[in-house]
Order: C-alpha cells, then sequence, then structure tokens
C-alpha cells in the first residue's frame, strides 16, 4: 500500500537588499552577511595613528635584531675558543 504524500509547508522568503555582492549571497547568504556585518563594525585607525605604529613596529624590529645579533656573536665567539682554541 502506497502513502499519500505529505505536502509540505510553504515558506516564506525574506529578501535581502540588494548590495554589490548580490551574487555571492546567494552561495552561502547567512556566512556572508555575517561577515558583511562584521566588516561595517570595523574602526580604521587614522593615518597617524597608522604612522606611530609602523614607527613602533619598526623600532621594535631593529632592536631585536640587533639584539640577536650581538647574542649570536657573543655565542659565535664562546664556541669558537671552546670547540677550536687557538695554537
Amino acid at each position: 500500500m502506497l502513502r499519500p504524500r505529505r505536502s509540505t509547508p510553504s515558506t516564506t522568503i525574506i529578501s535581502a537588499p540588494r548590495t554589490r555582492l548580490g551574487f555571492l549571497r546567494r552561495l552561502r547568504p547567512q556566512l556572508l552577511a555575517d561577515i558583511i556585518s562584521e566588516l561595517r563594525k570595523v574602526v580604521w585607525p587614522t593615518r597617524a595613528e597608522t604612522q606611530n605604529l609602523t614607527m613602533v613596529v619598526l623600532v621594535v624590529a631593529i632592536v631585536v635584531g640587533v639584539l640577536l645579533g650581538v647574542v649570536d656573536f657573543g655565542f659565535n665567539k664562546m664556541l669558537e675558543n671552546i670547540l677550536l682554541p687557538s695554537r
């Protein structure tokens, strides 16, 4: 005996406002909507903040580079004196 098919409940489709990324909304609508929503909340730094932070990064990189260079030079000299003593 065959059972009658169940009718599927109708769903209401809510259309999203058109955006430049409308074609991407069809791929994964909720994921892309969440990404776009989060990107709208981003507060970008000002030009002055960007310049200051760039200088901080450069200064720290140079200081760490010099420090590691000095430590490397010291270990190199120490190992040369221990493993290859002068004759």
